[in-house]
């Protein structure tokens, strides 16, 4: 589907050494790599559906749709956690969700080990990527402050499509006429 510059991004992002299956998101990054090369005027749509998954696979992802020339249009379906940030990070006035599609944010999280020195080393680490995805949630168009970002994220925080879109995660709804003469 690449040839009609829509990219589907379908389950967890996870970096190569972490999968199961052949899915790997470099894929996805280099497809976006390509399809700017072959035509930067054109649109690339990122279709999402994703529980989320890792923050640096994920952050790696973002940094591709920012620095093509191509502009990426992101449309979500289920869109929790990381996946919530790549729908986000699409380009301004075209993030689009379905009608009844699902988004989530959190706090990031993982797992520690090691001796305590070890556990601070990460727990560190952890407030400096919570902090890089509060600060580019508002610069993709947030609408709350870093504090009522922080706090709603505190837990999972699901919206529906029309929360999505007043939180400024995203900017539309898909409609009939979304895609038409592209």
């Amino acid at each position: 589907l690449a040839t009609d510059r829509n990219l589907f991004l379908y389950g967890p992002i996870v970096g190569p050494i972490d999968r199961v299956d052949n899915w790997n998101p470099g894929f996805t990054a280099d497809s976006i790599i390509a399809l700017s090369l072959e035509d930067s005027t054109r649109p690339i749509i990122l279709h999402i559906d994703s529980p989320g998954g890792s923050v640096r696979d994920g952050l790696r992802l973002i940094d591709i749709m920012n620095t093509v020339d191509a502009p990426v249009w992101t449309v979500g379906s289920v869109c929790y956690s990381m996946g919530a940030m790549l729908l986000a990070a699409g380009e301004k006035g075209h993030r689009y969700v379905y009608p009844n599609s699902h988004t989530m944010l959190h706090l990031p999280s993982g797992t520690t080990r090691g001796d305590a020195k070890q556990v601070e080393i990460q727990s560190k680490e952890m407030q400096k990527v919570k902090k890089t995805l509060v600060e580019l949630l508002k610069e993709w168009g947030a609408v709350k402050d870093e504090r009522s970002i922080i706090k709603d994220m505190d837990r999972e925080f699901y919206l529906n499509s029309a929360e999505t879109v007043g939180y400024g995660l995203a900017d539309k709804l898909v409609t009939m006429d979304t895609f038409k003469g592209l």
